[in-house]
């Protein structure tokens, strides 16, 4: 089970604004010819993102995961459809792919994100679905989220900005079962 919450963990995680500690993404790409790295440890796994914007309403990016002795790989796109309105594909290279419907809606200081998601894999078709939330206070963001896989899981965290483009990620995330807890931190470096 932990071996299929890490893969569902490759292709529903995107960068942007709705980084790490969150799985859920945001409508935002990143900006044209910027760039953006991510690091992060959740559980026993460890994740390196790259991503690059190479339109100003596209991102391309690619994603290592190391989960005990095997290394997945994956490549992710997102297209911005309109306004608060984007649209993520992403590939693992072998049997599965995850298609991702995203909507995000700011209230001043709080972001809502909505996700909608398709995951086909060679073995079945995965309905996922999210919703996470930002609130940003000065170099603090407040997070949370509920993820619907397999199963619901949820998460609650805070984000630190140490430099305007630098931040620190934090997160608990548990099933509502309370059996699958973990801590999960990370560094997100856009430039």
């Amino acid at each position: 089970m932990k071996k299929i919450y890490y893969l569902i963990l490759i292709f529903t995680s995107q960068i942007g604004f709705c980084m790490h500690p969150l799985i859920t993404d945001d409508a935002q790409t990143v900006s044209f010819e910027n760039y953006e790295i991510e690091t992060s440890f959740e559980g026993t796994s460890f994740i390196f993102s790259f991503k690059q914007g190479i339109t100003n309403k596209s991102e391309l990016g690619i994603e290592l995961q190391k989960v005990e002795d095997s290394l997945e790989k994956a490549i992710n796109f997102k297209f911005n459809i309109y306004k608060n309105f984007s649209f993520s594909f992403s590939n693992n290279f072998t049997d599965m792919v995850f298609l991702n419907f995203i909507f995000t809606k700011n209230f001043s200081d709080l972001f809502i994100h909505f996700n909608l998601g398709n995951k086909i894999d060679t073995e079945k078709n995965l309905f996922t679905y999210s919703v996470a939330t930002e609130y940003f206070l000065n170099k603090f963001v407040l997070v949370g989220e509920i993820v619907k896989e397999e199963n619901y899981s949820w998460l609650l965290g805070f984000r630190y900005s140490f430099f305007e483009n630098l931040f620190l990620c934090f997160g608990y995330r548990n099933s509502f079962s309370f059996k699958d807890n973990c801590l999960t931190f990370g560094l997100n470096y856009t430039f």
